[in-house]
């Protein structure tokens, strides 16, 4: 067991949709949403973002929007989410406004430490 602990960033959150927090340490994000947790690495991340992002467009929705029929593959083996059309479009936004967050903070980091070199 390991003695460092997580500084974690609040990407998103919300008490009833979930959560994505980012690690400043180690720079993995960790995504809580209905009962499941997953950690990923930045670049995971993204691509499970832009793999829901595709789905979301291909979708055709049906009379009922609560019957989890979709299979969300996650990049460990043997663990995926099982979503309902409605459940997929609120992980979508919860990633794509985690995405934006995230860029913004690379972005406010990347100017601050310019300044700080003049």
């Amino acid at each position: 067991m390991s003695n460092s602990m997580c500084n974690y960033k609040i990407l998103y959150h919300d008490k009833k949709d979930g959560y994505v927090i980012r690690c400043a340490d180690c720079n993995n994000i960790q995504i809580g949403f209905g009962n499941l947790g997953v950690t990923f690495t930045v670049p995971v991340f993204r691509s499970f973002h832009n793999s829901i992002k595709s789905m979301i467009s291909e979708q055709r929705y049906g009379k009922d929007l609560h019957h989890k029929t979709i299979r969300l593959h996650t990049p460990c083996e043997g663990i995926y989410f099982l979503l309902s059309s409605h459940e997929l479009l609120e992980l979508y936004i919860i990633l794509d406004s985690a995405e934006t967050e995230m860029q913004s903070q690379e972005l406010i980091n990347l100017f601050g430490h310019d300044n700080q070199s003049e």
